[in-house]
C-alpha cells in the first residue's frame, strides 16, 4: 500500500510538472513574439527616416548644416542678393553722383565761356541790335556783347532754312502748344536757321513756363548745348523770356 500511493504520487507530479512547462514555454513564445514585433514597429518607425536606399554613406551633421548654410546663401533673397542688390545701388548712387558733377562743370565753364565772350569787342551797335526786329523784345537783343552780340547779328542775317530750322521750329511750337500749361503762356515767336533758334515766350500768369522749359529740354531731338536767356517780370502784367538757343 505504500508504494502503491508513492508510484500515484509520482505519476501525477510528473503530469503537473509537465503540464507546467508546456504552459511556460508556451507563453514565453509568445511573450517573445509579441516583444518581438514591438520591437520591429518601434523600429520601422524610428528608423525609416534615415534609411539609407543609394547606400552612399550617411552626411554627418556637420555637412547637413553646411549644406543648410550654402543653400541659404544661393536661395533668391537671401543674404548674399541683398548685398548684391547693395552694391549695385550704391554705384548707380555713385554713377548718378558723378553726372550731376560732370553736368556742373559744363555748365560752369559754358558761363565762363559766355562771360568772356561778352567782354570781347563788337563792331555791331545797340542800334543795329534793337532794328533787328521791331517787338516787344529789342531790348534783349540789345544787351549781347561781343561775340554773342556778332553771332546773334549774323544769325538774323542768314536766309530762311527750310530743312532742320523748319523742322526744328514745328518741334518747338508743337510741344509748347501742346503742353499742358499752354493755357499759360503765348509763344510769341520761334525762328530757327542752320543752328541755332530764337524763342520769344510771353506768361500772363507767372511759373507757366518754367515747367515747360524744363521738360522741352528733356526731349530726345533737343540737342542744343547753348542756351542764352533773359527774362523781364511785371511790364504790362506780362513776364517775357527771351532765349537764343546753339547746337
Amino acid at each position: 500500500m505504500k508504494y502503491l500511493l508513492c508510484f500515484f504520487f509520482g505519476v501525477t507530479s510528473g503530469y503537473l510538472l509537465a503540464t507546467l512547462i508546456d504552459f511556460s514555454n508556451d507563453d514565453i513564445e509568445k511573450v517573445i513574439a509579441v516583444d518581438t514585433s514591438l520591437i520591429s514597429l518601434s523600429d520601422n518607425t524610428i528608423t525609416q527616416p534615415v534609411i539609407n536606399i543609394s547606400n552612399k554613406p550617411i552626411a554627418s551633421e556637420e555637412a547637413i548644416s553646411a549644406t543648410k548654410q550654402t543653400s541659404l546663401i544661393t536661395t533668391p533673397g537671401s543674404s548674399t542678393d541683398e548685398l548684391l542688390s547693395e552694391k549695385i545701388a550704391k554705384l548707380e548712387a555713385e554713377s548718378l553722383e558723378w553726372q550731376l558733377k560732370y553736368q556742373r562743370t559744363k555748365n560752369k565753364l559754358m558761363e565762363v565761356t559766355l562771360e568772356k565772350e561778352s567782354l570781347d569787342g563788337s563792331s555791331i551797335t545797340d542800334q543795329q541790335m534793337v532794328s533787328l526786329r521791331d517787338d516787344d523784345f529789342a531790348q534783349f537783343r540789345r544787351q549781347y556783347k561781343g561775340k554773342q552780340r556778332d553771332d546773334l547779328y549774323e544769325f538774323h542775317q542768314q536766309e530762311d532754312d527750310l530743312n532742320w530750322g523748319y523742322q526744328m521750329n514745328v518741334r518747338i511750337s508743337d510741344f509748347i502748344q501742346t503742353h499742358y500749361n499752354s493755357d499759360l503762356v503765348v509763344l510769341e515767336s520761334v525762328l530757327c536757321k542752320i543752328d541755332s533758334c530764337e524763342l520769344l515766350v510771353s506768361e500772363a500768369q507767372s511759373g507757366g513756363w518754367p515747367p515747360i522749359m524744363k521738360q522741352m529740354r528733356a526731349q530726345s531731338w533737343w540737342n542744343f548745348t547753348s542756351t542764352q536767356s533773359s527774362s523781364r517780370f511785371g511790364e504790362n502784367q506780362k513776364n517775357y523770356y527771351y532765349l537764343f538757343l546753339s547746337k
